[in-house]
């Protein structure tokens, strides 16, 4: 049986700086045709080599995996990469692939929170202790 997994989108600049408009031109931005930039192919290398990603789980490997689904090269596109990770894993992984998403300059949608994680603004403190707790 598949785990509960958390979905939120990792989008290549710019991006509009009302929040409004920015949630508004989330489904463009993901449908946007192209191939992957360089910035995601270092994302995904940090991502992966925290967590790795196979094409195959195996049952031993069950317990440890955070991805929604495998590969996850597969959700990266031209302008947005749709990321699942499992519920029983959020609190460890999501502050993490936040972090490493605003340090290359990429924007986080958070669509469960409603929050957009955008560069430069870090992770707050009281969305950490609500994950965390």
């Amino acid at each position: 049986m598949r785990e509960t997994c958390y979905s939120f989108v990792v989008c290549v600049p710019p991006i509009a700086q009302n929040d409004k408009t920015a949630w508004e031109e989330l489904d463009r931005i993901v449908a946007e045709p192209g191939e992957p930039p360089e910035i995601f192919r270092r994302l995904y290398g940090r991502l992966i080599a925290r967590y790795p990603s196979h094409c195959v789980v195996t049952e031993d490997e069950f317990d440890d995996w955070v991805w929604g689904d495998a590969p996850l090269w597969d959700h990266f596109g031209h302008r947005a990469a749709v990321i699942e990770v499992t519920w029983s894993r959020i609190n460890e992984v999501l502050p993490f692939l936040i972090e490493a998403s605003n340090g290359l300059g990429l924007t986080v949608f958070d669509g469960v929170e409603e929050k957009i994680h955008r560069p430069g603004k870090g992770v707050p403190v009281d969305w950490l202790r609500r994950w965390m707790t």
